[in-house]
């Protein structure tokens, strides 16, 4: 027999050993157990597109994982624009590219968590005609019921004239429209742009120091209101403190004059600063005549718009063309034939059907809104004519500018930086056209 004995100095290393084995393989049995938790957004992740380029609505298939195949949970944009899903699977999503999403990151989230970063996408600008305003509108009050006619800001505002609603409204740069004047009521109320009321108002005109200028057919008046957004009656009925013409549409030159076209008069009238009034084109007898001053004759003019060299150029709506007035007032026909037509063409080899409003850009291009045409002209400094946008039938068609349609265009202008806008009175619409 072995005696064994064992003192305190080797007891406690055969104790310990045993349950220092048993300590590092509890450990090794609980890193194999499969619960331990996971951050659920590391689950998420865009490994590839199959396109890293394009233009507005360009499907492209995003591949990765922990996508949601409900397309209202998942979210993706392109640089921060928020694009359309059209399908999705756990592992694919088919998406439409945004408008003007520029150059950026794809990113994806699902349940509004946070978002997870993909390849970069460089997005192509092309010619384009959209649908800015006019589907809804942000102030619960009403769509929008005629627009004729509207004027660009220099912060990248639209204001428009709604016939219809007898209304002044302001359409900001991602469409948002909210009533900037007017009631649906029509009435002739001066005051704070809040309490104010108009009737069927027709043109509109900033003046050079920022007061917007409307005229009213219902009221046969021009109104102002200034930049603190107090309206005040510069001519029409109710003892107006200027005795002004009727107008249509109403043009600022660089020295603050005022030209005005009367429409059933079939003349242009200046008005200076200190409101004095005068003849400065037209007979007052409808025609087609060129000639100087009163010797030159109109049929119902609408748009007006001046270039840099102080021409006025005036949409003739009845006699279907588009005159050049000089500044010591010589009236010329610059472009259309008289005849109905959508001709392109160079000066009086083309033709219009009713133009109605006009605007110009930086450059001295003109853009007409040819209304029964359901057609955007354009016509450059040596009056070369060719069609801007629309097919020329009726329709509310976006996409490319060959492609798109109109419905009876009648106002139009451009922005600082190019952008034409549309007021398409038949379909209800603020339209863009440019590079989008």
């Amino acid at each position: 027999m072995i005696n064994l004995t064992f003192n305190k100095n080797t007891i406690w290393p055969v104790v310990m050993i045993p349950m220092v084995l048993l300590s590092l393989t509890s450990c090794k049995k609980h890193r194999n157990e499969p619960n331990v938790p996971v951050n659920p957004e590391s689950a998420i992740a865009i490994l590839s597109i199959n396109k890293n380029s394009g233009p507005y609505k360009t499907v492209v298939e995003i591949s990765g994982r922990g996508f949601s195949e409900d397309v209202s949970r998942d979210k993706v944009w392109f640089n921060g624009k928020e694009a359309d899903i059209i399908a999705a699977t756990a592992n694919k999503l088919t998406v439409s590219v945004p408008l003007s999403a520029g150059i950026g990151k794809v990113s994806f989230a699902i349940d509004n968590g946070k978002p997870v970063a993909g390849p970069v996408f460089n997005y192509q600008y092309t010619m384009l005609v959209t649908t800015l305003a006019g589907n809804n509108r942000w102030d619960n009050t009403v769509l929008f019921n005629r627009p004729v006619n509207l004027v660009s800001d220099n912060f990248g505002n639209l204001m428009v004239t709604d016939f219809g609603n007898n209304m002044i409204l302001k359409v900001d740069s991602t469409g948002r429209t909210t009533t900037f004047a007017g009631t649906t009521t029509a009435g002739f109320q001066d005051g704070p742009v809040q309490n104010a009321t108009f009737s069927a108002p027709l043109g509109i005109a900033f003046h050079p120091d920022g007061s917007l200028y409307i005229s009213e057919s219902g009221n046969n008046s021009i109104r102002k209101i200034d930049t603190y957004g107090i309206v005040s009656t510069l001519s029409g009925k109710f003892g107006a403190p200027q005795s002004l013409p009727s107008a249509h549409c109403m043009a600022f030159d660089k020295d603050k004059n005022m030209y005005i076209s009367q429409f059933i008069a079939s003349t242009i009238y200046k008005v200076t600063p200190s409101g004095s009034v005068s003849y400065f084109a037209g007979s007052g007898t409808q025609g087609s005549s060129d000639g100087v001053g009163i010797a030159a004759s109109f049929a119902y003019p609408h748009g007006l718009v001046f270039d840099k060299a102080g021409n006025l150029f005036v949409t003739d709506w009845y006699n279907n063309t588009i005159r050049k007035i000089t500044p010591s007032a010589q009236v010329t026909t610059f472009a259309g034939s008289g005849a109905i037509g959508a001709a392109n063409g160079k000066g009086r080899n083309a033709s219009f059907n009713n133009p109605d409003g006009i605007a110009i850009d930086k450059n001295g291009n003109l853009y007409v809104a040819d209304s029964v045409n359901n057609m955007i002209r354009m016509i450059d400094a040596t009056g070369q004519v060719t069609t801007y946008a629309g097919t020329g039938a009726i329709g509310n068609k976006d996409g490319a500018p060959d492609k798109s349609s109109f419905s009876f265009p009648t106002g139009v202008t451009v922005d600082s930086k190019g952008m034409v806008y549309v007021a398409d009175q038949g379909n209800k619409l603020i339209r863009k056209i440019g590079l989008q």
